[in-house]
């Protein structure tokens, strides 16, 4: 018995017929309508080139960027702030220190005026921050508690990172009309000498050294380390 194909062998003609033998019906290759033709680049006008995006770009757009809440660059970024974010216990040992310090330099006792250049009311193993040239200046100098003393910089902001934590603190000096002849900075690092030597006593400060701000003499700091930590 033949299958289906057997209808097609009644087509071939008698010849095939009467020998019973069904003739093969021939497939024939659908044409390629893209065979032949060569692509070639779309030319675009300056106007379509520089046209606004549509509706439907905009909605691409719109969707690609909620799509950055759940994409794998959200979860890099958040495990490298883990790396470098502060933590909780980390933050309470430097709110502690910060206070100790600032209690500290709100007790700065006041002393008697001296002149400029007498430097007998500092101990020996604290220096002055300044090249005092020349050695004898007129003016006045008193020690006496800041006006203030406020955090600045990236703590207070939340962007301060590990590993190298600097916490920046500004402190006020009282007021000081003396500018001629270089005795303002002169002041202003006798008095930085003065906090120095006062938070010196603390036990919980450990080393200190000075340093200038962006490299300008003119402008000491001083940097304190707590204590315990190397």
């Amino acid at each position: 018995m033949i299958p289906s194909d057997s209808a097609h062998a009644k087509l071939g003609g008698d010849e095939d017929q009467g020998k019973g033998v069904p003739a093969k019906a021939k497939r024939t290759k659908p044409e390629d309508p893209s065979a032949g033709e060569v692509l070639r680049p779309v030319k675009l006008s300056r106007s379509d080139l520089y046209k606004p995006p549509t509706a439907e770009e905009l909605s691409r757009l719109k969707e690609a960027e909620s799509l950055f809440h759940c994409s794998l660059l959200k979860m890099q970024m958040e495990e490298l702030l883990k790396e470098v974010a502060l933590s909780e216990r980390r933050k309470k040992q430097i709110d502690s220190f910060i206070q100790t310090v600032t209690t500290a330099l709100q007790t700065v006792p006041s002393s008697p005026k001296v002149e400029l250049g007498d430097l007998s009311w500092l101990s020996g193993s604290v220096k002055v921050p300044f090249i005092l040239m020349p050695a004898e200046s007129t003016g006045k100098f008193q020690m006496a508690p800041p006006a203030s003393v406020d955090v600045i910089g990236s703590y207070p902001l939340g962007t301060c990172v590990k590993p190298r934590v600097t916490v920046d603190l500004a402190v006020t000096i009282p007021a000081v009309k003396d500018d001629m002849n270089q005795r303002y900075p002169r002041k202003r690092a006798l008095y930085l000498a003065g906090l120095a030597q006062h938070l010196s006593s603390s036990p919980e400060v450990g080393s200190m050294r000075y340093s200038c701000l962006h490299g300008n003499r003119l402008r000491p700091l001083l940097l304190l380390t707590p204590s315990g930590i190397a």
